[in-house]
């Protein structure tokens, strides 16, 4: 008895908390088997699998079974009429677009057409009216009555102002531009002028136009014949009109300041010679 005592007082706390653990584990299983059985339902399949019912319930899932490829079949043929339908209705779409866009090309076709009749009407009047401006060696007027000479190349042009070229003529290459700080083309020559300074006209013939140009500022524009044109910028106080008839020599205008484009160049007259709608330097035809 003795050493049994002896022996609950040395070993008796080992006991208890072996006993202790042992028992918590035994709590954990019985917590963990019922937590499965309650998720997994383990009692209900139990149940379920000895209950008389169970033929029943899996006779009606196999004929549920058995009905779902009609069902399947139903659905499949329900989906191709859905299709077909779909179909029917794109193919509508696409031969209404296929109209709509028909129509527009007949539309455009016939803006087209018309277009290029009235192109070639333009065409022929231009035709008809440089016929009428430039015949036989002389520039005629829409009545017939002749009103110049016609230009005849190698002939000699008058300088409209008389003044140093500060800008040459040059298509074939650049030349600089000291306002616009870049190299370019010049289809024609600027004549240092002053302000105010009359400007002559290099040979006869009739006035085309009188216009503004952001870069020459005031413009005429004059038929010489043959093809030629002569065109005169940076003026102001211009004195003749589109229609005039005009000799060689006669003062057109006058020297304006000029254009934004060439401030640092001075004031100037730009002149450009055309043929056939073509630059061509002025220089060579100038006395």
């Amino acid at each position: 008895m003795d050493r049994f005592k002896e022996f609950l007082r040395t070993k008796g706390l080992y006991i208890a908390i072996g006993t202790g653990v042992l028992a918590f584990v035994g709590l954990m299983v019985i917590y963990n088997y019922n937590t499965y059985k309650s998720e997994f339902g383990v009692d209900k399949q139990t149940v379920d699998l000895n209950a008389p019912e169970v033929t029943e319930t899996t006779e009606q899932v196999a004929e549920t079974k058995v009905e779902m490829p009609e069902t399947a079949e139903a659905n499949s043929d329900e989906a191709v009429a859905g299709d077909t339908d779909a179909d029917n209705q794109t193919a509508q779409e696409i031969a209404a677009n296929e109209d709509a866009q028909s129509v527009d090309t007949e539309n455009s076709a016939n803006e087209s057409a018309q277009n290029t009749d009235e192109s070639t009407s333009d065409s022929n009047a231009s035709s008809e009216e440089t016929a009428e401006t430039s015949s036989d060696g002389v520039i005629v007027n829409e009545d017939g009555v002749v009103v110049a000479n016609a230009y005849n190349e190698g002939g000699t042009l008058v300088w409209p102002v008389d003044g140093k070229v500060i800008l040459p003529y040059s298509m074939d290459t650049t030349v600089y531009f000291k306002t616009l700080r870049s190299y370019r083309c010049n289809p024609g020559i600027l004549i240092a002028a002053d302000e105010g300074e009359n400007v002559l006209a290099a040979y006869e013939g009739v006035v085309e136009s009188v216009s503004e140009d952001k870069e020459h500022g005031t413009t005429v524009t004059v038929i010489m014949g043959n093809g030629f044109k002569a065109i005169y910028g940076q003026l102001m106080n211009v004195t003749v009109a589109e229609g005039d008839t005009i000799t060689t020599a006669q003062n057109i205008g006058e020297v304006a300041p000029p254009s934004s484009y060439y401030t640092e160049e001075g004031t100037h007259v730009f002149f450009e010679l055309m043929k056939n709608g073509v630059p061509i330097n002025p220089m060579i035809l100038m006395q």
